[in-house]
């Protein structure tokens, strides 16, 4: 999927309902409106969202915050040779 050539900040923490989450936002272009007119059911399932905020229209595009799951950094045994092999 496209990001519609959207400028969006950085991510930020937001608390929800639905728990912790984060939040990048962006101001809407015209590629993004004619996407959202066109599949806007789409675009929420991926987690993109539409509103106002101070009279202006925004994109926001929404990620939960997951926990850090040790194994996806896991080294491999002979990663790092015997740089670590004990020295006795």
């Amino acid at each position: 999927m496209s990001d519609y050539n959207l400028e969006f900040g950085s991510f930020r923490e937001v608390e929800t309902k639905n728990g912790p989450m984060k939040v990048k936002s962006a101001a809407p272009t015209k590629e993004f409106w004619s996407e959202w007119r066109s599949d806007k059911e789409s675009l929420k399932e991926a987690g993109y969202g539409v509103s106002k905020y101070q009279e202006e229209w925004q994109v926001s595009f929404w990620q939960e915050i997951t926990p850090l799951n040790i194994e996806d950094y896991a080294v491999e045994d002979d990663m790092y040779g015997d740089l670590f092999m004990d020295s006795e």
